[in-house]
């Protein structure tokens, strides 16, 4: 999931581009798989990591 990460804190890489890069066919699965790893969804992350950034 460490690649996972990398790709989804560029905030200009779309969620479904940042699935298909890392081996997912659907944007809906990967988004599913971010929320059980992390316990956010990706868009939740980054926000959460640009709070702890500012």
């Amino acid at each position: 999931m460490g690649r996972v990460t990398a790709g989804v804190t560029d905030r200009r890489r779309p969620s479904r581009s940042v699935a298909a890069r890392v081996g997912f066919v659907s944007t809906d699965g990967y988004i599913l798989a971010f929320r059980r790893h992390f316990g956010q969804t990706p868009g939740a992350y980054v926000r959460s990591s640009l709070d702890r950034s500012a």
